[in-house]
């Protein structure tokens, strides 16, 4: 029954291009291998309809259309439950000082909490780790705050300017951009010397020319991401001090900034928190973590 309602040719008209085929590759690396024809189904807006009916109907035009709403409204209602999604601010960022490990997050009585489970997990010792290690988000981050604004304020700013500036090293993120650019520029090469080669093979050309295009598209985007950009990635001390004077105002509102905003700033900042079992907490910042101070809180 479903079958007769969702094909269209039951309605009395013919209906055409309701399929198109496609060639695909066998294997991209190795073209030689030849290639494959499947056949995928169009948009229904791309159906062709015969003007007049060609043949007797099973059912209605008006009754393959209802079904059709009925089938893709089905669809629609296939829900999936979500899991309420929590912000934890220094997800990734809190390890304990017992272990070295990363704390986990965890949300009790709504609110976050980090704790530290090593060794109900691993058996180890109890006399060398606490069951658990449990600390609430919120009486980390005053501390974290306070000790940021500090490092700011126009009493530090100079110092903290200096040890940036000596640990900023070359721009990481750009020198790995380089190597995938100047990979991507050899998969590119590759594959076009297996193109010309399958041209040779005798190879349908209309074929072999799309992919050659869209190759040497690529091989483009390659080329113009190595281009030098007239820098080694090393901030300037005139540019370390503009960061730190508008990551000045920035502190001063994190309190106050929405949980996402927040989390990005610490994250931006590079923030390690080291939490020991009786209150402390050793906070780091910076490229490197150049900058570190032990603050009171956390109990």
């Amino acid at each position: 029954m479903r079958s007769i309602l969702q094909n269209p040719r039951y309605t009395g008209f013919q209906v055409w291009n309701r399929q198109q085929r496609h060639e695909e590759l066998l294997d991209v690396e190795d073209v030689s291998l030849g290639h494959q024809s499947k056949m995928r189904w169009n948009d229904r807006s791309e159906w062709i309809w015969s003007e007049e009916p060609t043949h007797e109907a099973i059912i209605t035009l008006e009754t393959f259309t209802s079904a059709e709403a009925v089938f893709t409204g089905a669809q629609r209602a296939k829900v999936r439950r979500e899991r309420t999604k929590h912000t934890y601010l220094l997800s990734g960022h809190v390890y304990c000082a017992e272990c070295g490990r990363r704390m986990q997050g965890s949300w009790n009585h709504k609110r976050a909490y980090y704790r530290c489970k090593f060794p109900a997990e691993y058996a180890v010792a109890k006399d060398k780790h606490p069951k658990t290690i449990y600390v609430r988000e919120d009486s980390l981050t005053p501390a974290i705050d306070q000790w940021l604004a500090k490092l700011f304020n126009d009493e530090n700013i100079d110092e903290t300017c200096a040890a940036l500036e000596t640990a900023t090293g070359p721009d990481v993120a750009e020198q790995n951009r380089q190597t995938a650019a100047r990979k991507k520029l050899k998969e590119c090469d590759d594959k076009l010397a297996k193109y010309r080669l399958a041209l040779e093979a005798g190879t349908d050309a209309s074929i072999v020319g799309d992919w050659i295009e869209e190759v040497k598209l690529a091989r483009k985007a390659a080329e113009i991401a190595l281009r030098p950009r007239g820098s080694d990635g090393r901030m300037t001390s005139t540019e370390i001090k503009q960061l730190v004077t508008q990551l000045k105002g920035i502190v001063a509102i994190l309190a106050n900034a929405d949980p996402e905003d927040r989390k990005a700033v610490y994250s931006e900042l590079n923030l390690a928190v080291v939490y020991h079992d009786d209150g402390r907490m050793q906070v780091s910042a910076g490229p490197d973590a150049c900058t570190n101070e032990c603050v009171g809180g956390g109990t």
